[in-house]
């Protein structure tokens, strides 16, 4: 009896701790957030009308996003809300998004209802001067409470498009004065600065049919960066395809792609080949990425197949067209190497 009496008074004191516990730390288990909304009418039967169904409910719950942004390279790297990045909060309303609230501080406060059916939108975007590229892919992946990918548009109809992500709310902890909480960190790559190379040109290469490899290649000035590509172009100066094909280009991240890949486009002087990502944005775009001791080298190798006679020699162009963290088109990396017979 006294063993039962004793095992009672000890569970006993391990609730009461638990309850103190939590308490303390401000958080109550159950119940947890969910603001569903109201279910659809029933269907009616041997010519009956439908039900009509619950309205979504009128609720109105204060969610807390916490946030802080973080370097896709080293999470030793941060960022804030007041610098860095700016983080907005919408509602979707009949297809169209309504403001709910901005992150400052490191947190934003909005009001979540029933009729947003437990979903809230962030749209991400790097604050003006920072060149910070929003890691999307990162952002989702981390994010426990993120639903599916993100879309890249204009949410607020300012013309700036912005890395915009579904929040799904629901079952959200909530602290003593029962406002949700929930934790959303943006990751971030910072901007860099790469360099094209400039190889030599390629004289007596002989006459018929011979294989030449231009070895372009763009280093970064710093490490812990990237840079967003779109484009690479290739340009021979002759419209005459007897002399000159492109048999394939190294695209960093892609493998070397073949010249069919390319689409083609010729005058009587010229014959120009383009790759390019699609969509044609910061949502497209291959990023070419360095981070601490890695091989700072990011090879562009084009092959060609030349058939020039004596005396003959054309000029080979590269173009790489890439974007800054704003999405705005930075100044192209342009080099030309002769070949000649």
């Amino acid at each position: 009896m006294k063993d039962k009496q004793k095992g009672l008074l000890v569970g006993i004191l391990v609730t009461i701790m638990v309850v103190a516990i939590i308490c303390t730390i401000g958080y109550f288990v159950a119940p947890a957030l969910d603001l569903g909304g109201g279910n659809n009418g029933g269907g009616g039967g041997g010519g009956g009308s439908g039900g009509g169904g619950s309205p979504p409910g009128t609720a109105q719950v204060p969610v807390r996003i916490s946030s802080f942004g973080y370097s896709s390279f080293n999470t030793m790297n941060t960022f804030n809300d007041a610098t860095n990045f700016a983080i907005t909060y919408y509602r979707m309303l009949n297809g169209n998004p309504v403001f709910m609230g901005s992150s400052t501080g490191g947190s934003a406060t909005v009001t979540a209802t029933a009729a947003d059916n437990n979903i809230i939108y962030a749209a991400v975007s790097p604050r003006a001067g920072q060149n910070l590229y929003v890691d999307f892919d990162k952002t989702a992946a981390n994010n426990i409470a993120v639903m599916g990918q993100p879309q890249y548009f204009d949410i607020a109809g300012n013309g700036q498009r912005q890395f915009v992500y579904q929040l799904n709310i629901a079952n959200l902890p909530r602290d003593a004065n029962g406002v949700g909480q929930l934790w959303f960190y943006p990751y971030f790559r910072p901007q860099g600065n790469m360099i094209l190379n400039s190889p030599a040109d390629q004289s007596g290469i002989g006459t018929g049919t011979r294989t030449q490899y231009i070895k372009w290649e763009g280093a970064f000035t710093t490490t812990d960066v990237a840079l967003a590509i779109t484009k690479v172009e290739i340009e021979f100066s002759t419209g005459d395809l007897t002399k000159i094909n492109l048999d394939n280009v190294n695209i960093p991240g892609m493998g070397f792609l073949a010249g069919t890949q390319f689409s083609q486009s010729r005058t009587s002087s010229s014959t120009l080949y383009t790759w390019q990502v699609s969509p044609l944005d910061l949502s497209g775009a291959t990023y070419l990425m360095l981070g601490a001791n890695a091989d700072n080298s990011f090879s562009f190798n084009t092959r060609t197949q030349t058939n020039l006679a004596s005396g003959e020699s054309i000029d080979a162009t590269i173009t790489i067209y890439s974007l800054a963290y704003d999405g705005s088109t930075l100044p192209p990396m342009v080099d030309t190497v002769t070949l000649s017979a």
